[in-house]
């Protein structure tokens, strides 16, 4: 089965193509005690405006009703 591939990247082990898989964490061993060091990556994603505005309204102002509502819920 092909890896999934879009336009962020893939979900494939090796996305180098080198054999290894991602390299998003490294490790070594210090005498007996194995230490590991995790590295995070963040991705940004652009939303059309018009998608926005659908969801949050135009100057916010879903997003303030909703808060509204909230509100009066959990009173």
């Amino acid at each position: 089965m092909e890896p999934l591939k879009t336009i962020y990247g893939s979900d494939s082990d090796d996305d180098a193509g080198d054999g290894e898989p991602p390299m998003n964490s490294v490790g070594f061993k210090e005498r007996t005690m194995l230490c590991m060091f995790t590295f995070q990556m963040t991705k940004k994603m652009q939303i059309p405006l018009l998608y926005a505005e659908s969801i949050i309204g135009i100057e916010g102002r879903r997003i303030s009703d909703i808060r509204r509502v909230v509100e009066q819920s959990s009173r």
